[in-house]
């Protein structure tokens, strides 16, 4: 029985850049989840960025017809409170909160 070949560093990087196309949040969540506990500083940063980029999409996602999906903020809230803690994510998440709230009040 031949073992197989370790990924190099590089392969695992361009496996995690194809989580971007995966529609599959399941094979996403392994993916990262993999990566996060992976020996190499390069993946764990790759697959934690993975994270933030998915948690600003989901917050996002909550603020679509929020009355209806989300009209106690119960998955609004930790996401916020979350993204809120990061310098420059949370410069990008402001600037989004704006415009939205303009959207929302019609200026």
């Amino acid at each position: 029985m031949t073992a197989k070949p370790r990924k190099t560093v590089d392969d695992k990087l361009a496996d995690l850049n194809e989580l971007y196309h995966q529609a599959d949040d399941a094979i996403v969540a392994q993916s990262i989840t993999t990566a996060l506990a992976d020996r190499n500083n390069r993946v764990v940063a790759k697959a934690a960025i993975i994270c933030e980029e998915k948690l600003l999409t989901a917050y996002q996602r909550l603020l679509k017809n929020a009355a209806k999906t989300d009209a106690h903020c119960t998955g609004k809230t930790p996401l916020f409170e979350h993204l809120k803690t990061k310098e420059l994510g949370f410069s990008v998440f402001v600037l989004h909160e704006y415009f939205h709230w303009l959207n929302y009040l019609h200026v």
